[in-house]
């Protein structure tokens, strides 16, 4: 598994701007992977009037969606994208998301794709928070999940999913972590990213996003629950690119997504690759098991995206994501059987093979698996808080791992 070496989080924001602008390609040919043929300034002005715009492409293509079709809508966006001087280049890409480079920089896209919802129903949001901080706060738990859409599709097998975990990981220190809706920014996925937890369920919408104005489409990019008004969502992006944007160019971490009338930030598998690390633990006597990463997305696992290959190469173990657009309750069904399996045994490989079908019998997606091949053996990692007479005994974990299939617990003295 590949080892990774990181500066601080804020570090290497404050460093995108100028690695991006570094990638190959000439600089005077806006077809290739650099160059800014315009020389358009990357500043407060130009980043809100390039929002402004997508805002008003996105608008245009709820009317147009909510009396037609969604392909007139793209197109129509499209056209209106297509009309803006600063838009170096446009398109459609598939589930008629539209995209679009502008010239001092921004990647940004329109994601307004109507799942079908039928037969698996909608979860409602659950009240009940496990053990672990909910939001805010520093420390990063062993064990983590994001929802930065709770509030459009509700979070109740998110925190489902949580509270099993929650029995695997159950320090205080150590415990599981739920992050909601705008508590998933971009610093804190990056955090969450670099601390390497030994398993991270990232439920959320993902979308299929160019790398570069070739119109190849082999990113996905995983939207965050960061979002602001114009102006605002204006001044965060500055702050992001404190040196200015990048230009056209491959390796962009930031994608601005229009979604639902409102700005959203997606990270893309440059920002995985630049901030994950899921090895750094494995050295621990309690985490010399495997982590996990769940990405609950539409497209998270789309073969040739480079969002698993994104996870393995940050050491990631097993990567399991969407083949394309889920229905959100049979998605749901599926991660609370999957987990239910995984917290049962501790064996990985062993609650995968438990699910009966990894298909959605309305979209089509599948449920597709990333391994490590220096994975095995693929037991999940944890560490357990003993109690006695109502008293925890904080010196004391449990370390579960498994030899030729057969699974052996030991417990040994914490720090």
């Amino acid at each position: 598994m590949k080892t990774l070496h990181h500066v601080p989080f804020f570090v290497a924001i404050a460093a995108l701007v100028m690695a991006l602008s570094c990638c190959g390609g000439s600089p005077t040919d806006p077809e290739t992977n650099g160059g800014d043929p315009t020389g358009e300034e990357f500043d407060l002005a130009s980043v809100q009037s390039a929002l402004d715009a997508l805002l008003d492409a996105d608008s245009l293509y709820l009317d147009v969606m909510a009396s037609q079709d969604m392909e007139s809508a793209a197109q129509a966006a499209l056209a209106l994208l297509n009309g803006n001087a600063s838009v170096l280049k446009a398109g459609v890409g598939p589930d008629s998301t539209v995209w679009a480079f502008f010239r001092n920089g921004l990647l940004v896209t329109i994601y307004e794709l109507e799942r079908n919802f039928s037969g698996g129903g909608m979860p409602r949001s659950a009240p009940a928070v496990p053990r672990g901080e909910r939001g805010g706060g520093e420390a990063v738990g062993a064990a983590v999940v994001m929802t930065p859409f709770a509030h459009e599709f509700g979070d109740a097998s998110e925190l489902q999913v949580a509270r099993m975990l929650d029995t695997c990981f159950g320090s205080a220190e150590l415990g599981t972590q739920v992050f909601s809706n705008h508590d998933v920014t971009v610093e804190k996925v990056g955090q969450v990213l670099a601390s390497g937890p030994g398993v991270l369920l990232y439920s959320s919408h993902g979308c299929i996003v160019p790398q570069d104005t070739t119109d190849a489409f082999d990113w996905v990019a995983l939207v965050t629950g960061e979002s602001y008004s114009s102006e605002q969502m204006g001044t965060r992006i500055v702050t992001i690119y404190p040196g200015g944007a990048a230009a056209p160019g491959q390796n962009r971490e930031i994608v601005v997504v229009a979604h639902k009338g409102r700005h959203y930030l997606g990270v893309t598998p440059a920002f995985i690759a630049s901030h994950a690390n899921f090895d750094q633990l494995e050295g621990t006597d309690y985490n010399g098991c495997k982590s996990l990463v769940y990405a609950c997305c539409c497209y998270s696992g789309h073969p040739g995206s480079y969002l698993p290959e994104a996870f393995i190469n940050a050491g990631v173990d097993k990567y399991c994501g969407w083949t394309n657009t889920v229905n959100p309750g049979f998605a749901s069904n599926l991660q609370i059987e999957f987990f239910k399996n995984a917290t049962d045994t501790f064996n990985i490989c062993e609650a995968w093979d438990e699910i009966d079908n990894v298909t959605d019998p309305w979209n089509g997606a599948i449920l597709q698996p990333y391994q490590s091949p220096l994975s095995a053996p693929m037991m999940i990692r944890a560490q357990m808080l003993f109690t006695k007479d109502g008293a925890d005994l904080h010196g004391y974990s449990v370390g579960v791992a498994i030899d030729d299939g057969v699974t052996m617990v030991s417990c040994f003295a914490g720090e």
